[in-house]
């Protein structure tokens, strides 16, 4: 039992930086589960950065401090991967805070029976063209902090081939939730919206 034991022990020691960075990786899917829908208001967008960077810095400190005591770096090039990890962690924990206390902010302010739910159109103030790797153009609303996404060749469609412009008459219909003053689209920011989420406001 102790062999088997030891055996495992050693398992973790000679394997602790890869195992962390895979539990890194594991939390992807927890992002994206916990990234359903958009805050437009109040804006928590300052607290939610600073509370997940802090976030963050603490689990990397806590991980790198486990790595350091469990399984003491005996090489210099041990020593630069467990500082290079170090920043990995503070970039993962960051965005993983991010998503935990968005969420917490919309679960303390979207629950109880006063939550309506409908289809609102909201004004749209520009909309440009990103060339990253994603498979979605940009709009920001005229009322509201926020950057979405919108299918490409819907925005070729409405904007034609302007590269920045201001847009006029147009909307985004989205589908949301209302809490007194507090307002979230139910759609993740990250993700382009649906074919036909774009119309001209006024529009039925």
């Amino acid at each position: 039992m102790n062999r088997v034991d030891n055996d495992k022990g050693g398992f973790i020691r000679r394997n602790l930086i890869i195992l962390i960075f895979c539990a890194m990786l594991s939390s992807m899917p927890l992002m994206w589960i916990l990234d359903g829908s958009t805050q437009l208001s109040p804006d928590h967008s300052d607290h939610v950065f600073v509370g997940a960077f802090v976030f963050g810095l603490v689990v990397a400190i806590i991980l790198s401090t486990i790595i350091v005591v469990v399984n003491p770096p005996s090489r210099y090039s041990l020593l630069w991967t467990t500082i290079i990890l170090f920043f990995c962690m503070i970039f993962f924990g960051t965005l993983l805070g991010m998503a935990l206390i968005s969420k917490g902010y919309q679960i303390a302010e979207f629950s109880g029976p006063q939550v309506t739910r409908k289809i609102e159109n909201f004004a749209i103030a520009r909309a440009y063209k990103t060339y990253g790797k994603g498979g979605c153009y940009h709009i920001q609303l005229r009322d509201y902090f926020g950057d979405f996404c919108i299918n490409r060749r819907e925005y070729r469609t409405v904007f034609s081939d302007a590269e920045d412009t201001q847009s006029s008459g147009y909307c985004l219909r989205a589908e949301t939730e209302r809490n007194g003053s507090a307002i979230r689209i139910m759609h993740s920011s990250s993700w382009p919206f649906r074919k036909g989420a774009v119309v001209r406001c006024g529009q039925p």
